[in-house]
């Protein structure tokens, strides 16, 4: 491997640091050097992404679960559920509130989430596990 850039020298070194690590058994101190920085990903079920009713909805219900999921990744820390307004919603999308409605009543119906209108605009929102109906954290 010819490194030409410092970044590729530096993303080498950390790969070598990661490989030593792993044969030392030491796993935990390889993930933390292979980690992806969190605020640039989110996660998100393969169960969900995979499932027949999931890859039938249409596009605007499926933009709604990934930017639902990247919210509760951000916002909900350890508890149940995460709130955002319907309209903050279809400006984090781009879409209209209508759409994002149509969307979430869609998601509720294919029981990929559970959503609580509370005071306001506030809206509680929880995504569940795709096999057991259980929330995913």
């Amino acid at each position: 491997m010819t490194i030409t850039k410092i970044s590729d020298y530096k993303s080498a070194k950390i790969r070598h640091e990661a490989i030593k690590a792993i044969r030392r058994q030491n796993v935990k101190a390889a993930n933390k050097l292979l980690r992806e920085p969190s605020e640039n990903f989110f996660r998100t079920s393969h169960l969900t992404l995979e499932h027949k009713a999931f890859k039938a909805l249409p596009m605007a219900a499926k933009l709604l679960f990934h930017t639902l999921c990247k919210h509760r990744n951000r916002y909900q820390r350890s508890k149940l559920y995460f709130t955002r307004s319907l309209s903050r919603l279809s400006d984090d999308m781009g879409v209209s509130v209508s759409t994002v409605k149509r969307a979430r009543s869609l998601l509720i119906e294919a029981r990929f989430i559970v959503c609580v209108s509370g005071k306001g605009d506030r809206t509680k929102w929880q995504i569940l596990d795709v096999k057991s109906g259980k929330n995913l954290l």
